[in-house]
């Protein structure tokens, strides 16, 4: 037995049988079959988890090499495309391939959201984010796609478009959701 570092996880088997009844001209290439589009975003996950944009950036971009389709490398590009490398173009292109695959993902709606706000298109971020909520469980994704973040932005969002009405109640959710929230 060998250790196989970063290539175990506590659900695969490590060993590979390499040993084979054949010719030993037989075999010409053996493909590391172990590795798929999710084992890169993984580790664009773990690379993003740490801070570090750019391979998280590469091993998404590995993923989608592996499957174009792959949505969740689509959305995490975008995301970090748009909103950390400051490269708004690419990052849209990314999140909107992701909603073209997966129409109801919250974590896009929300990220493509927060990119047109950003534009000032405050109407279309206002859909992506009632989208968002409509789409997301009532305790949130993670610590970055919660209900709280989505009605304040949107709240945020309509108070910028004097749509004073509806941002109060997207506001007031936050208090009810959030009552230390101090914005």
């Amino acid at each position: 037995p060998v250790l196989l570092a970063n290539l175990t996880s506590d659900k695969w088997a490590a060993n590979i049988p390499e040993f084979v009844n054949a010719r030993p001209d037989a075999i010409a290439k053996i493909g590391e079959q172990f590795l798929n589009d999710y084992s890169f975003v993984r580790a664009g996950n773990e690379f993003y988890r740490h801070g570090d944009a750019n391979n998280a950036i590469q091993e998404y971009g590995k993923a989608l090499k592996l499957n174009p389709d792959n949505v969740e490398a689509h959305q995490k590009l975008g995301f970090l495309l748009y909103h950390v490398k400051d490269q708004p173009q690419e990052g849209m292109t990314h999140l909107l391939k992701t909603l073209a695959l997966d129409p109801h993902n919250p974590r896009a709606h929300y990220d493509l959201g927060m990119a047109l706000l950003h534009q000032r298109k405050i109407d279309e971020a206002g859909r992506h984010f009632a989208e968002a909520l409509a789409q997301m469980p009532a305790g949130g994704l993670d610590d970055q796609y919660t209900p709280v973040r989505v009605h304040q932005n949107f709240g945020e969002a309509l108070l910028l478009a004097y749509k004073l009405p509806e941002a109060k109640v997207h506001l007031a959710r936050v208090v009810e959701l959030d009552p230390a929230n101090a914005q």
